[in-house]
Protein backbone atom coordinates (compact mmCIF):
# COMPACT_ATOMS: atom_id res chain seq x y z
CA UNK A 1 0.00 0.00 0.00
CA UNK A 2 1.54 3.32 -0.68
CA UNK A 3 1.41 6.31 1.60
CA UNK A 4 -0.84 8.20 -0.69
CA UNK A 5 -3.83 6.07 -0.34
CA UNK A 6 -3.30 5.03 3.66
CA UNK A 7 -5.72 7.55 5.17
CA UNK A 8 -6.07 8.83 9.04
CA UNK A 9 -9.06 7.09 10.95
CA UNK A 10 -10.46 8.79 13.98
CA UNK A 11 -13.13 7.40 15.86
CA UNK A 12 -15.22 9.67 18.16
CA UNK A 13 -17.84 8.65 21.11
CA UNK A 14 -20.78 10.44 20.57
CA UNK A 15 -19.76 13.73 23.46
CA UNK A 16 -16.83 14.79 20.69
CA UNK A 17 -14.22 12.65 22.63
CA UNK A 18 -11.51 10.58 21.17
CA UNK A 19 -11.78 7.06 21.35
CA UNK A 20 -7.78 6.07 20.99
CA UNK A 21 -8.43 2.94 22.09
CA UNK A 22 -9.97 0.94 18.78
CA UNK A 23 -8.04 -1.66 16.74
CA UNK A 24 -9.96 -2.42 14.09
CA UNK A 25 -13.10 -0.79 11.91
CA UNK A 26 -15.04 -1.65 9.22
CA UNK A 27 -17.33 0.94 7.56
CA UNK A 28 -20.29 -0.66 5.08
CA UNK A 29 -22.27 2.20 3.14
CA UNK A 30 -24.75 1.04 0.45
CA UNK A 31 -26.79 3.59 -1.64
CA UNK A 32 -29.89 1.59 -1.54
CA UNK A 33 -29.64 0.23 2.29
CA UNK A 34 -30.69 3.08 4.71
CA UNK A 35 -28.81 1.89 7.80
CA UNK A 36 -25.37 0.53 6.76
CA UNK A 37 -23.17 -0.21 9.75
CA UNK A 38 -20.00 0.37 11.32
CA UNK A 39 -18.82 -2.27 13.29
CA UNK A 40 -15.22 -1.84 15.76
CA UNK A 41 -13.26 -2.99 18.47
CA UNK A 42 -11.85 -1.04 21.35
CA UNK A 43 -9.33 -2.44 23.74
CA UNK A 44 -8.53 0.60 26.32
CA UNK A 45 -6.68 0.27 29.30
CA UNK A 46 -7.65 -0.54 32.63
CA UNK A 47 -7.58 3.07 33.87
CA UNK A 48 -10.58 3.94 30.82
CA UNK A 49 -12.67 1.07 31.63
CA UNK A 50 -15.46 2.67 33.32
CA UNK A 51 -15.54 5.33 30.42
CA UNK A 52 -15.62 3.57 27.50
CA UNK A 53 -18.22 1.24 29.70
CA UNK A 54 -20.09 4.52 29.89
CA UNK A 55 -19.88 5.69 26.52
CA UNK A 56 -20.24 2.60 24.15
CA UNK A 57 -23.27 1.54 25.72
CA UNK A 58 -26.64 0.24 23.31
CA UNK A 59 -28.73 3.84 22.14
CA UNK A 60 -25.08 6.01 22.05
CA UNK A 61 -23.74 8.10 18.93
CA UNK A 62 -20.16 7.23 17.28
CA UNK A 63 -18.50 9.35 14.70
CA UNK A 64 -16.28 8.45 11.94
CA UNK A 65 -13.80 10.65 9.89
CA UNK A 66 -10.99 9.51 7.82
CA UNK A 67 -8.86 12.23 7.09
CA UNK A 68 -11.03 14.67 9.07
CA UNK A 69 -13.67 13.97 6.83
CA UNK A 70 -17.03 13.14 8.52
CA UNK A 71 -18.01 9.62 7.42
CA UNK A 72 -21.00 8.57 9.28
CA UNK A 73 -22.31 9.29 12.56
CA UNK A 74 -23.92 6.14 13.56
CA UNK A 75 -26.24 4.97 17.28
CA UNK A 76 -24.70 2.22 18.38
CA UNK A 77 -27.39 -1.33 18.49
CA UNK A 78 -25.18 -3.76 20.25
CA UNK A 79 -22.56 -3.64 22.36
CA UNK A 80 -20.35 -6.73 23.28
CA UNK A 81 -17.96 -6.46 26.47
CA UNK A 82 -15.28 -9.59 27.03
CA UNK A 83 -13.40 -9.63 29.97
CA UNK A 84 -9.88 -12.63 29.82
CA UNK A 85 -7.05 -12.45 30.58
CA UNK A 86 -5.65 -9.99 28.39
CA UNK A 87 -7.81 -7.44 29.54
CA UNK A 88 -10.84 -5.85 28.10
CA UNK A 89 -11.89 -5.81 24.76
CA UNK A 90 -15.19 -4.23 23.30
CA UNK A 91 -17.18 -4.83 20.26
CA UNK A 92 -19.43 -2.63 18.49
CA UNK A 93 -22.19 -2.54 16.37
CA UNK A 94 -23.82 0.56 14.83
CA UNK A 95 -26.33 1.65 12.23
CA UNK A 96 -27.53 4.78 10.77
CA UNK A 97 -29.70 6.88 13.17
CA UNK A 98 -32.78 5.72 10.60
CA UNK A 99 -32.36 2.08 12.59
CA UNK A 100 -35.24 3.97 15.14
CA UNK A 101 -38.14 4.83 13.00
CA UNK A 102 -36.87 1.54 10.17
CA UNK A 103 -38.23 -0.41 13.28
CA UNK A 104 -40.69 1.99 15.37
CA UNK A 105 -44.11 2.58 13.83
CA UNK A 106 -45.81 5.42 12.76
CA UNK A 107 -48.54 7.41 13.93
CA UNK A 108 -51.62 5.30 12.19
CA UNK A 109 -53.82 8.69 12.02
CA UNK A 110 -51.11 10.43 10.36
CA UNK A 111 -53.40 11.15 7.21
CA UNK A 112 -55.59 12.95 9.17
CA UNK A 113 -52.98 16.09 9.43
CA UNK A 114 -52.50 15.97 5.83
CA UNK A 115 -54.17 16.55 2.16
CA UNK A 116 -52.63 16.14 -0.92
CA UNK A 117 -51.29 19.43 -1.19
CA UNK A 118 -48.88 18.88 1.54
CA UNK A 119 -45.22 18.75 0.89
CA UNK A 120 -43.33 15.52 0.97
CA UNK A 121 -40.69 17.33 3.23
CA UNK A 122 -43.93 18.11 6.07
CA UNK A 123 -45.43 14.56 5.90
CA UNK A 124 -41.65 12.66 6.37
CA UNK A 125 -40.66 15.32 9.21
CA UNK A 126 -44.18 14.60 10.89
CA UNK A 127 -43.79 10.71 10.68
CA UNK A 128 -40.01 11.24 11.71
CA UNK A 129 -40.14 13.91 14.17
CA UNK A 130 -41.15 11.89 17.19
CA UNK A 131 -37.79 10.08 16.47
CA UNK A 132 -35.78 13.18 17.34
CA UNK A 133 -35.52 14.59 13.02
CA UNK A 134 -36.35 17.78 12.82
CA UNK A 135 -35.09 19.10 9.13
CA UNK A 136 -34.07 17.53 6.01
CA UNK A 137 -31.20 18.44 3.65
CA UNK A 138 -31.33 17.93 0.05
CA UNK A 139 -27.79 19.17 -0.83
CA UNK A 140 -26.54 15.30 -1.83
CA UNK A 141 -23.44 17.62 -3.26
CA UNK A 142 -22.41 18.56 -0.42
CA UNK A 143 -22.61 15.60 1.52
CA UNK A 144 -20.39 13.94 -1.24
CA UNK A 145 -18.21 16.79 -0.84
CA UNK A 146 -18.06 16.06 2.86
CA UNK A 147 -17.00 12.55 2.69
CA UNK A 148 -14.41 12.89 -0.14
CA UNK A 149 -12.79 16.11 0.85
CA UNK A 150 -13.45 16.98 -2.96
CA UNK A 151 -16.29 18.09 -4.70
CA UNK A 152 -17.03 16.08 -7.97
CA UNK A 153 -17.76 18.24 -10.75
CA UNK A 154 -21.22 18.45 -12.53
CA UNK A 155 -23.10 17.86 -9.92
CA UNK A 156 -26.81 17.63 -10.33
CA UNK A 157 -28.89 20.73 -8.69
CA UNK A 158 -30.16 19.58 -5.20
CA UNK A 159 -34.10 18.15 -4.95
CA UNK A 160 -36.75 20.81 -4.51
CA UNK A 161 -38.54 19.47 -1.11
CA UNK A 162 -41.82 22.00 -1.36
CA UNK A 163 -42.20 21.18 -4.93
CA UNK A 164 -42.79 17.47 -4.14
CA UNK A 165 -46.27 16.42 -3.77
CA UNK A 166 -47.89 13.46 -2.41
CA UNK A 167 -50.82 11.26 -2.43
CA UNK A 168 -52.71 8.15 -0.60
CA UNK A 169 -50.49 8.77 2.64
CA UNK A 170 -52.85 6.81 4.63
CA UNK A 171 -50.84 4.45 7.02
CA UNK A 172 -50.45 0.88 6.80
CA UNK A 173 -51.92 -1.09 10.12
CA UNK A 174 -48.60 -1.67 11.92
CA UNK A 175 -46.45 0.09 9.39
CA UNK A 176 -43.10 1.19 10.08
CA UNK A 177 -42.02 4.66 10.32
CA UNK A 178 -39.33 4.66 7.62
CA UNK A 179 -41.66 1.82 5.27
CA UNK A 180 -43.83 4.47 5.51
CA UNK A 181 -41.95 7.50 4.10
CA UNK A 182 -40.75 5.08 1.62
CA UNK A 183 -43.70 4.57 0.20
CA UNK A 184 -44.22 8.23 -0.45
CA UNK A 185 -40.46 9.36 -1.52
CA UNK A 186 -40.01 6.17 -3.77
CA UNK A 187 -42.79 7.29 -5.97
CA UNK A 188 -40.98 10.68 -6.84
CA UNK A 189 -37.65 8.67 -7.60
CA UNK A 190 -35.85 10.02 -4.39
CA UNK A 191 -34.45 8.32 -1.80
CA UNK A 192 -34.17 9.25 1.90
CA UNK A 193 -30.59 8.76 3.72
CA UNK A 194 -28.70 10.42 6.45
CA UNK A 195 -25.69 12.51 5.62
CA UNK A 196 -22.27 11.91 7.45
CA UNK A 197 -23.46 14.06 10.63
CA UNK A 198 -26.41 11.89 10.56
CA UNK A 199 -29.23 14.42 9.32
CA UNK A 200 -32.02 13.36 6.57
CA UNK A 201 -31.12 13.58 3.18
CA UNK A 202 -33.39 13.73 0.23
CA UNK A 203 -31.91 12.79 -3.07
CA UNK A 204 -31.47 10.63 -6.10
CA UNK A 205 -28.58 9.37 -7.68
CA UNK A 206 -26.63 11.53 -9.86
CA UNK A 207 -25.03 9.71 -13.10
CA UNK A 208 -24.23 12.88 -14.80
CA UNK A 209 -21.48 13.97 -12.40
CA UNK A 210 -18.03 14.15 -13.45
CA UNK A 211 -15.63 10.97 -12.05
CA UNK A 212 -13.73 11.40 -8.97
CA UNK A 213 -11.73 7.94 -9.33
CA UNK A 214 -9.83 6.09 -12.10
CA UNK A 215 -9.85 2.67 -11.97
CA UNK A 216 -7.33 0.23 -13.45
CA UNK A 217 -6.37 -2.85 -14.45
CA UNK A 218 -4.02 -3.65 -17.24
CA UNK A 219 -1.15 -5.51 -18.54
CA UNK A 220 1.58 -3.58 -18.20
CA UNK A 221 1.04 -1.14 -15.47
CA UNK A 222 1.28 1.77 -17.58
CA UNK A 223 -2.22 3.70 -16.98
CA UNK A 224 -2.58 5.85 -14.07
CA UNK A 225 -4.99 5.15 -11.27
CA UNK A 226 -5.90 3.15 -8.64
CA UNK A 227 -5.07 -0.05 -9.05
CA UNK A 228 -7.43 -3.12 -8.66
CA UNK A 229 -5.96 -5.71 -6.24
CA UNK A 230 -5.55 -8.77 -7.38
CA UNK A 231 -6.71 -10.46 -4.34
CA UNK A 232 -10.00 -10.92 -3.97
CA UNK A 233 -10.26 -10.25 -7.40
CA UNK A 234 -12.46 -8.57 -10.07
CA UNK A 235 -15.62 -10.20 -10.17
CA UNK A 236 -18.24 -9.32 -12.71
CA UNK A 237 -22.08 -10.59 -12.44
CA UNK A 238 -23.56 -10.60 -15.27
CA UNK A 239 -27.72 -12.31 -15.59
CA UNK A 240 -30.90 -11.64 -17.39
CA UNK A 241 -32.17 -13.27 -13.74
CA UNK A 242 -35.29 -10.96 -13.14
CA UNK A 243 -34.48 -8.66 -15.88
CA UNK A 244 -37.35 -8.19 -18.66
CA UNK A 245 -37.35 -7.34 -22.29
CA UNK A 246 -40.66 -5.32 -22.12
CA UNK A 247 -42.83 -4.28 -19.14
CA UNK A 248 -46.61 -3.04 -19.68
CA UNK A 249 -48.43 -1.68 -16.97
CA UNK A 250 -52.27 -1.04 -16.73
CA UNK A 251 -54.19 1.10 -14.96
CA UNK A 252 -57.93 1.42 -13.78
CA UNK A 253 -60.08 4.02 -14.61
CA UNK A 254 -61.68 6.35 -12.10
CA UNK A 255 -64.29 4.91 -11.48
CA UNK A 256 -62.49 1.27 -11.34
CA UNK A 257 -63.89 -0.23 -14.41
CA UNK A 258 -61.76 -0.92 -17.27
CA UNK A 259 -62.84 -0.47 -21.16
CA UNK A 260 -60.48 -0.81 -23.71
CA UNK A 261 -60.83 2.58 -24.74
CA UNK A 262 -60.27 4.28 -21.71
CA UNK A 263 -58.10 2.08 -19.78
CA UNK A 264 -54.79 3.63 -19.03
CA UNK A 265 -51.56 1.70 -19.94
CA UNK A 266 -48.28 2.33 -20.72
CA UNK A 267 -45.07 0.50 -21.50
CA UNK A 268 -41.16 0.07 -22.20
CA UNK A 269 -39.11 -1.97 -24.15
CA UNK A 270 -35.34 -2.30 -24.45
CA UNK A 271 -33.35 -0.87 -27.16
CA UNK A 272 -33.03 -3.29 -30.44
CA UNK A 273 -35.85 -5.73 -28.95
CA UNK A 274 -38.05 -7.28 -31.26
CA UNK A 275 -41.53 -8.28 -30.32
CA UNK A 276 -43.46 -11.07 -31.77
CA UNK A 277 -45.98 -10.38 -34.57
CA UNK A 278 -48.46 -11.88 -32.11
CA UNK A 279 -47.04 -10.38 -28.70
CA UNK A 280 -50.32 -8.26 -27.26
CA UNK A 281 -50.03 -4.55 -26.83
CA UNK A 282 -48.80 -4.21 -30.43
CA UNK A 283 -51.10 -1.14 -30.58
CA UNK A 284 -48.95 0.73 -28.23
CA UNK A 285 -46.42 3.16 -28.07
CA UNK A 286 -43.68 1.43 -26.30
CA UNK A 287 -40.95 3.88 -24.83
CA UNK A 288 -37.55 2.44 -25.82
CA UNK A 289 -34.93 1.96 -23.17
CA UNK A 290 -31.79 2.69 -24.35
CA UNK A 291 -29.25 0.05 -24.38
CA UNK A 292 -26.75 -0.87 -21.96
CA UNK A 293 -25.24 -2.93 -19.72
CA UNK A 294 -28.09 -3.97 -17.52
CA UNK A 295 -30.87 -4.35 -19.83
CA UNK A 296 -32.06 -7.51 -20.84
CA UNK A 297 -29.98 -9.38 -23.45
CA UNK A 298 -30.26 -12.67 -25.62
CA UNK A 299 -27.91 -13.40 -28.59
CA UNK A 300 -29.82 -16.53 -31.13
CA UNK A 301 -32.04 -17.62 -27.71
CA UNK A 302 -35.15 -16.36 -26.26
CA UNK A 303 -35.51 -12.74 -26.97
CA UNK A 304 -39.11 -12.29 -25.43
CA UNK A 305 -39.77 -12.19 -22.11
CA UNK A 306 -42.10 -9.73 -21.16
CA UNK A 307 -43.84 -8.15 -17.71
CA UNK A 308 -47.41 -7.46 -17.86
CA UNK A 309 -49.53 -6.67 -15.08
CA UNK A 310 -52.44 -4.43 -13.49
CA UNK A 311 -52.20 -1.75 -10.69
CA UNK A 312 -56.12 -0.82 -10.07
CA UNK A 313 -54.21 2.83 -7.93
CA UNK A 314 -52.65 3.88 -11.94
CA UNK A 315 -55.06 6.52 -13.26
CA UNK A 316 -53.97 7.57 -16.31
CA UNK A 317 -50.99 6.85 -18.61
CA UNK A 318 -48.61 9.29 -16.85
CA UNK A 319 -48.47 7.03 -13.88
CA UNK A 320 -48.70 3.52 -15.35
CA UNK A 321 -45.57 4.84 -17.63
CA UNK A 322 -44.16 5.33 -13.92
CA UNK A 323 -44.78 2.13 -13.00
CA UNK A 324 -43.35 0.49 -16.53
CA UNK A 325 -39.99 2.03 -15.85
CA UNK A 326 -39.84 1.26 -12.34
CA UNK A 327 -40.60 -2.76 -13.22
CA UNK A 328 -37.98 -2.16 -15.71
CA UNK A 329 -35.22 -0.17 -13.37
CA UNK A 330 -35.62 -1.60 -10.29
CA UNK A 331 -34.13 -4.78 -10.89
CA UNK A 332 -31.21 -3.03 -13.21
CA UNK A 333 -28.88 -2.77 -10.54
CA UNK A 334 -28.32 -6.55 -10.23
CA UNK A 335 -28.14 -7.37 -13.88
CA UNK A 336 -24.54 -6.29 -13.83
CA UNK A 337 -22.65 -5.26 -11.34
CA UNK A 338 -18.93 -5.42 -10.36
CA UNK A 339 -16.49 -5.98 -7.53
CA UNK A 340 -13.40 -4.95 -6.54
CA UNK A 341 -10.97 -3.46 -4.13
CA UNK A 342 -7.87 -1.20 -3.71
CA UNK A 343 -5.74 -0.09 -1.27
CA UNK A 344 -6.01 2.20 1.07
CA UNK A 345 -9.11 4.39 2.05
CA UNK A 346 -8.15 7.24 -0.18
CA UNK A 347 -7.78 7.47 -4.18
CA UNK A 348 -4.63 8.73 -5.31
CA UNK A 349 -6.91 11.61 -6.76
CA UNK A 350 -6.77 12.85 -3.00
CA UNK A 351 -11.02 11.92 -2.46
CA UNK A 352 -11.96 8.88 0.11
CA UNK A 353 -14.02 6.52 -1.32
CA UNK A 354 -17.84 7.19 -1.24
CA UNK A 355 -21.19 5.87 -2.81
CA UNK A 356 -22.75 8.06 -5.19
CA UNK A 357 -20.06 9.06 -6.95
CA UNK A 358 -18.49 7.85 -10.92
CA UNK A 359 -15.15 6.32 -11.27
CA UNK A 360 -13.95 5.85 -14.84
CA UNK A 361 -12.85 2.05 -15.34
CA UNK A 362 -10.43 0.23 -17.26
CA UNK A 363 -9.86 -3.42 -16.30
CA UNK A 364 -8.27 -4.49 -19.29
CA UNK A 365 -8.51 -8.41 -18.88
CA UNK A 366 -12.71 -8.30 -18.10
CA UNK A 367 -13.13 -5.50 -21.55
CA UNK A 368 -14.45 -2.82 -19.25
CA UNK A 369 -13.69 0.29 -20.49
CA UNK A 370 -16.24 2.73 -19.01
CA UNK A 371 -17.36 5.57 -16.50
CA UNK A 372 -19.21 3.22 -14.09
CA UNK A 373 -21.29 4.42 -10.61
CA UNK A 374 -20.29 3.41 -7.10
CA UNK A 375 -23.27 1.70 -5.44
CA UNK A 376 -21.17 -0.02 -2.15
CA UNK A 377 -18.15 0.93 -0.28
CA UNK A 378 -16.69 -1.07 2.72
CA UNK A 379 -13.49 0.39 4.43
CA UNK A 380 -11.60 -1.84 6.93
CA UNK A 381 -8.47 -1.14 8.61
CA UNK A 382 -6.51 -1.73 11.73
CA UNK A 383 -5.24 0.73 13.95
CA UNK A 384 -1.21 -0.53 13.40
CA UNK A 385 -2.28 -2.75 10.17
CA UNK A 386 -3.64 -2.51 6.37
CA UNK A 387 -6.56 -0.50 4.84
CA UNK A 388 -8.59 -1.34 1.86
CA UNK A 389 -11.90 -0.31 0.53
CA UNK A 390 -13.92 -2.96 -1.18
CA UNK A 391 -16.30 -1.30 -4.00
CA UNK A 392 -19.58 -2.21 -6.04
CA UNK A 393 -20.08 -0.46 -8.84
CA UNK A 394 -22.83 -0.15 -11.61
CA UNK A 395 -23.84 1.62 -15.10
CA UNK A 396 -24.85 4.59 -15.29
CA UNK A 397 -28.35 4.88 -15.20
CA UNK A 398 -29.59 1.59 -13.89
CA UNK A 399 -30.49 2.53 -10.41
CA UNK A 400 -33.99 3.77 -11.04
CA UNK A 401 -35.73 4.59 -7.33
CA UNK A 402 -39.54 3.57 -7.38
CA UNK A 403 -42.26 1.18 -5.54
CA UNK A 404 -43.21 -1.86 -7.67
CA UNK A 405 -45.61 -4.77 -6.61
CA UNK A 406 -46.10 -6.69 -9.97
Amino acid sequence: MTTDTRGTVELRFGDGTVINAWERFALRDNYTDPLGSLSFTAKPPKEYWDEYRAKLQKGSLVHLRINDNPQATPIITTSRSTLNKDGLRFEVEAKSVLATPYEGSVDPHIAQHFDNDTPVGAVVLEALGPYGFETIETDTAGAVAAMTGKLPGGRAPAVVVDELKHKDIQAQPSEKAYAFCSRIFSRLAVVLRVNPEGHLLLGAPDFGQSPSYSLVQDSDHSRPGDRMLDEPGIDIVDTNDGQYSECVATGKTAGGKQASASTPRAGVIGDGIERPSSAPFSELAHVTIPAGRHNYKSDGGAAYKPNFWTDKSARDKERCEYLARAMMGVRARNAWTMRCSVAGLVSVSGAVWSVDTVATVYAEAQAVDEDLWILETIKTGEKRGGQRTALTLIPLNSLVLGEVSG
